[in-house]
């Protein structure tokens, strides 16, 4: 209550002023926005939206480039740790695209208004 009782002065005679005129706009813009059809969503499968998107990059940004790193450096590529992380990052983007698909799938709780 006191950082609006000292901060009164700046937002009060903008909001008087400005605020029905702001009300004003909004009902135009409304009635604009209910004659355009509304935008449809497509359906995602972020199963393999998570295991090749999100786990691929994961394993060039943390495998692949860091030994390609090494090897513009001179230092040998360890082939090895880029072969045992791609199953490792496929695993972990599978598993983020299961949450991404119970997670965008729900069904929010009604709110009363």
């Amino acid at each position: 209550m006191l950082v609006l009782a000292v901060t009164s002065p700046l937002w009060f005679l903008p909001v008087k002023y400005i605020r029905p005129k702001w009300i004003e706009y909004e009902k135009l813009r409304l009635c604009r926005r209910q004659e355009i059809p509304l935008v449809e969503g497509k359906a995602v499968n972020w199963l393999l939206r998570g295991t090749f998107m999100f786990g691929g990059i994961m394993w060039i940004a943390m495998s692949v480039a860091p030994q390609a790193i090494r090897r513009f450096r001179g230092d040998e590529i360890n082939w090895s740790a880029i072969g045992i992380q791609l199953p490792i990052w496929l695993l972990a983007g599978f598993i983020w695209g299961v949450v991404m698909h119970f997670w965008m799938n729900k069904k929010g709780k009604m709110r009363s208004t």
